[in-house]
């Protein structure tokens, strides 16, 4: 099974686990936060395992993810260990995202 970490904010956590669960239907094993972190372990710890672990990452982007500095660290951790990404867009556009610089060095 390939594991597909979730990347998402908080308040679109409704639709990441949405799309985890159509993964999963899919035959696919996919890691997100809220279901998935150990109660114990740090934030950073948990995340960061996880996408050591992880075969590939699939983002949510939205107006309320682009913002926010600890998905651009995820992406980034993913981005530096070469983890295939893969960009879902909700309420927001292509162009959108790529108008921040940072992201759209990492997203090609």
């Amino acid at each position: 099974m390939k594991q597909i970490f979730i990347c998402h904010v908080n308040l679109d956590q409704d639709v990441a686990i949405k799309i985890a669960t159509g993964f999963e239907d899919a035959g696919y094993t996919t890691w997100y936060y809220e279901r998935d972190s150990i109660v114990a372990a740090s934030y950073i710890e948990s995340i960061s395992e996880a996408i050591v672990n992880c075969q590939s990452m699939m983002i949510l982007f939205s107006p309320n993810s682009v913002t926010a500095p600890e998905v651009f660290k995820e992406i980034e951790q993913a981005y530096l260990r070469r983890k295939p990404i893969i960009p879902v867009l909700l309420d927001i556009k292509h162009d959108e995202v790529h108008a921040y610089k940072s992201l759209s060095q990492m997203l090609g």
